[in-house]
């Protein structure tokens, strides 16, 4: 019995079947002042997280979520680097072709792998609706990419006396950053 206002409370047992439990709940008024020593309950709303335009590493320039591209970009074109350089070791020491047709044949071989990588895992938007025309797109960036490629081996090689893989390697460093910005200007980014 409660002194003050000659009403006895009811208490929730925990120990009461479920449904009773239930019940017993539903009558028990929480008071807004936790007992001493009690934890008040505080309910938070239910926040979903914020859409993807807010995310922290989105740069107000365009939308380029360049940290998380730009490392995912970096591994897609080191598997096709590692392509590109088999076919062109393959062409010029097994087939016996001459390196700049290697370079070309492994480029084209590494454009394809690069191609599937990227749309499929590195870039989240993409800005051309047509399959085909963005393949078009992503060969004639490609197509710059293997003109300088050529250019830097062609110098390298020739001039700079440089054995094959470490050729292509500075080549590959030297087309890199050019695709990547390319790409991501032309093909993926959003509307």
């Amino acid at each position: 019995m409660n002194s003050r206002s000659g009403h006895r409370k009811k208490r929730c047992s925990p120990d009461r079947e479920t449904a009773k439990l239930a019940a017993a709940r539903a009558t028990c008024r929480l008071s807004n002042q936790p007992r001493y020593g009690a934890r008040p309950i505080t309910v938070t709303p239910n926040i979903q997280p914020p859409e993807r335009p807010d995310h922290p590493h989105d740069l107000a320039s365009g939308g380029f979520l360049i940290p998380r591209e730009m490392f995912r970009y970096l591994i897609a074109g080191s598997i096709a680097f590692a392509v590109d350089l088999s076919l062109l070791l393959i062409a010029t020491n097994l087939l016996g072709l001459h390196y700049l047709i290697g370079n070309a044949m492994g480029y084209c071989l590494g454009l394809a792998v690069v191609y599937l990588l990227n749309t499929r895992w590195v870039f989240s938007h993409r800005a051309v609706d047509n399959r085909v025309s963005e393949f078009a797109i992503f060969a004639l960036i490609g197509l710059c990419g293997i003109a300088i490629s050529e250019g830097a081996m062609y110098v390298l090689v020739e001039n700079g006396e440089l054995a094959l893989p470490i050729a292509k390697a500075v080549a590959t460093i030297a087309v890199f950053m050019c695709n990547f910005v390319g790409r991501k200007f032309f093909l993926f980014r959003r509307r």
